[in-house]
């Protein structure tokens, strides 16, 4: 702030930038993503290892059988094969891994 005069605020040099736009709310601006949780299912004693994939759109899930040595590889292996790009992935406490992918029909066996 310098002396007699005042510091435009954030809000009114963001009013600047996002008017070209034309839109009501910025989160219009950022692309939708299919988010799905992926998480690792030990063995027991009638099954092997086994990974559970979760859609947290749609609610749904599948546990497909783990047949390499890492779950994440193998969901991304498994998805692909069902016609979902991955195209991102995050971390998530309590949830796992999350790939996110721009396909957003549910999931299926």
């Amino acid at each position: 702030m310098g002396m007699g005069g005042s510091t435009p605020s954030i809000l009114s040099i963001l009013s600047h930038v996002i008017k070209p736009y034309k839109c009501k709310h910025m989160k219009d601006q950022i692309k939708n993503f299919h988010a799905l949780s992926v998480k690792y299912v030990p063995w027991t004693e009638t099954t092997g290892h086994r990974i559970s994939i979760n859609s947290l759109r749609w609610r749904t899930k599948v546990i497909i059988p783990m047949t390499g040595e890492n779950h994440v590889d193998d969901a991304i292996l498994y998805l692909t094969l069902k016609g979902y790009a991955i195209t991102g992935q995050a971390e998530a406490s309590g949830k796992g891994t999350i790939l996110f992918t721009d396909n957003f029909n549910p999931l299926l066996k």
